[in-house]
């Protein structure tokens, strides 16, 4: 039974440990999609300009 409850313990810390460390990903995602879209901005612009 002790084994199980520290299993059941680590199993939730990992869980908290790993949350935080997914969101920043997931932010640099969104920050990377931000330059990809202004690239596509200034070879359009580029592009009018020709």
């Amino acid at each position: 039974m002790p084994a199980l409850y520290w299993a059941s313990l680590f199993m939730i810390i990992s869980l908290f440990m790993l949350t935080p460390s997914s969101r920043p990903s997931k932010r640099d995602h969104s920050s990377l999609h931000h330059e990809d879209v202004r690239h596509q901005q200034n070879l359009s612009l580029h592009h009018s300009e020709l």
